[in-house]
């Protein structure tokens, strides 16, 4: 059974159900970062060279995207 879940709101989603509330944090994480880009807050740190790495293709999401 999963007793918790990832959901970001204004994202439309939901991250998926996880047994444990640290593996639901760290996919909520990853899809903040994905969502809101490199800036956003997090529940864990996050390395500068993800921060990096979700910055080139949170930009280029942006740019395809025409915002």
């Amino acid at each position: 059974t999963q007793a918790f879940e990832s959901y970001i709101r204004n994202f439309g989603g939901n991250a998926g159900g996880y047994d444990k509330e640290e593996k639901a944090a760290r996919a909520y994480d990853m899809a903040a970062l994905k969502y809101w880009g490199p800036t956003t807050t997090t529940n864990f740190p996050v390395s500068d060279r993800l921060r990096q790495e979700i910055g080139i293709d949170w930009q280029l999401h942006i740019h395809q995207a025409g915002c």
